[in-house]
């Protein structure tokens, strides 16, 4: 899970910390497991299962209140997005998926290299990926190179593609991070929390205490 502060300063960073408290102490009851980091400003938490309390509060959350460091009231904002553990990106290139031509290697090197086709060309056809190599003294020494280096591109896209997975998955989950855009409202004056969705209404000291 990411918990990120949004509009309101440090007061919208306070009200990140006390979802993520929220949070954290529903995963006590319910005995998951839950370990937190934060990277810059947001907060990223790993449960070990999903639970429905802790779904039910993805969205954006809103409040409004006066911020210990302030006289005047404010309005503050913090996300909640629910994603898949980032997968490990292991690459398997299937030979029959890749074109190979050697040629004769160029430039210095000696006279062996200007005489045998040590250069290699690979071509990943799913993909139209295509690493040349003609450095090396030989075709074996340019062909490893060649495929290291194709496998290396290849990862790079699997991570690209799986951030942009990741980018979607968080656009559906939030809108916006700005003070229009709201799925829960911390009504402090009146001690509730509304959920705009489905209009249930929680009581904000249980809430707090994560009994929803």
């Amino acid at each position: 899970m990411e918990i990120r502060p949004g509009e309101g300063g440090e007061d919208a960073e306070q009200f990140a910390s006390e979802l993520c408290d929220v949070i954290t102490t529903i995963c006590r009851r319910k005995a998951v497991q839950v370990s937190q980091h934060t990277t810059g400003r947001t907060i990223i938490l790993t449960l070990d299962s999903a639970i429905p309390q802790v779904s039910e509060l993805v969205g954006t959350h809103r409040v409004q209140r006066i911020p210990s460091n302030s006289s005047r009231r404010h309005t503050s904002t913090a996300t909640v997005v629910m994603l898949d553990h980032p997968e490990h990106h292991e690459v398997v290139i299937d030979p029959s998926e890749l074109r190979i031509k050697t040629r004769r290697g160029s430039g210095p090197g000696g006279q062996h290299r200007n005489t045998t086709d040590s250069a290699v060309e690979v071509l990943h056809v799913p993909t139209g990926i295509m690493v040349q190599i003609d450095s090396g003294r030989s075709q074996h020494q340019n062909k490893e190179r060649a495929l290291s280096i194709l496998a290396e591109r290849l990862a790079d896209m699997k991570r690209e593609d799986a951030q942009r997975k990741r980018n979607d998955g968080r656009r559906e989950q939030v809108a916006s991070a700005e003070r229009p855009a709201k799925d829960f409202t911390w009504n402090t004056q009146r001690g509730e929390v509304l959920c705009h969705s489905t209009g249930k209404r929680y009581d904000l000291a249980r809430f707090k205490q994560g009994k929803l």
